[in-house]
């Protein structure tokens, strides 16, 4: 996911070189804590069912 905002990026721009590894940075740490998020969700849903079934 983070390769594809690279691609609106103009290819020869020196001046926003350092803008593309911060995004970087942005961009994993903000699917890191969605990936987190959607396994303590999942979890949850799974904590829920067994707790209704019990």
């Amino acid at each position: 996911m983070s390769s594809n905002s690279e691609n609106y990026l103009p290819a020869d721009s020196g001046a926003f070189s350092t803008v593309p590894a911060a995004q970087r940075g942005v961009t994993s740490l903000a699917s890191l804590m969605v990936g987190i998020g959607t396994l303590l969700m999942g979890i949850g849903a799974c904590l829920a069912a067994i707790a209704s079934l019990i």
